[in-house]
């Protein structure tokens, strides 16, 4: 149970079974062109996060929880090193973090990213 989201909130309010996620891009960054002139290829970093939701039904505090270790290590195995094809290099792992817990649910986020050029001629 895949699906992606503009924000977080529409995340976070979705009715689906645990455990889902969902993807929320999270902008790009270009770096400066190094040629002298009017840019023409510049490099652009993209960011992703996958924001993963686990049933906390049993435990309030998180710790029955632990469904979070075994997702890390599927989401890791499926996209450290996936080479999108094109000018995209292979996704890194920029690291995890909790978001938020209650009594139902807990969502644990995970961070990507990718490099590639844009020509801008």
């Amino acid at each position: 149970r895949v699906a992606g989201s503009a924000t977080l909130e529409g995340a976070a309010t979705a009715d689906l079974a645990v455990p889902h996620a969902f993807v929320l891009a999270l902008g790009d960054e270009a770096q400066a062109d190094e040629y002298v002139g009017p840019p023409t290829v510049q490099d652009v970093s993209e960011r992703f996060r996958v924001i993963v939701a686990v049933s906390n039904a049993s435990d309030e505090r998180g710790q029955t929880a632990h469904q979070v270790d075994d997702i890390r290590a599927a989401i890791l195995r499926a996209l450290v090193g996936y080479e999108a094809g094109g000018l995209y290099t292979a996704l890194e792992y920029l690291g995890s973090t909790l978001v938020d817990i209650d009594r139902a649910r807990m969502w644990w986020q995970f961070d990507f990213l990718t490099q590639t050029s844009s020509d801008l001629v």
